[in-house]
């Protein structure tokens, strides 16, 4: 497998875990964290008031994320370890204010001097 680089949020995150179990990283309760659809997991998203939430679908926020704040695809893809490149598009989403913002980059400068000639 490749290294994944970790942003330094995640390193202070992992570092303060360190050493609080002798083997994993993710405990509960003191004991290792086996599925990601666990009872905890399950009541974080009720209080969250997202209960419909699937695990999988963090990765579609992340990838989502790191595309409206400009990572480049390419980094994308080696960042979510995915082969082929249509699989950053499956998971990679604009909000509507992203999507409005690109609407509005055709209204160059030009497009308004003639759209302001027809309207005289």
């Amino acid at each position: 497998g490749i290294g994944i680089p970790l942003n330094s949020v995640a390193l202070y995150v992992l570092e303060n875990l360190q050493g609080k179990h002798p083997t994993n990283v993710f405990t509960y309760k003191g004991n290792p964290i086996k599925r990601a659809n666990s009872k905890a997991w399950r009541n974080a998203r009720k209080r969250a008031g997202l209960s419909h939430l699937r695990f999988h679908d963090l990765r579609h926020v992340w990838a989502s994320r790191h595309s409206m704040n400009g990572t480049h695809p390419h980094a994308l893809q080696d960042l979510g370890a995915w082969s082929k490149a249509d699989t950053v598009r499956r998971y990679a989403h604009l909000s509507s204010r992203h999507l409005l913002v690109a609407s509005e980059n055709a209204l160059s400068e030009s497009a308004t001097n003639l759209t302001q000639r027809v309207l005289q």
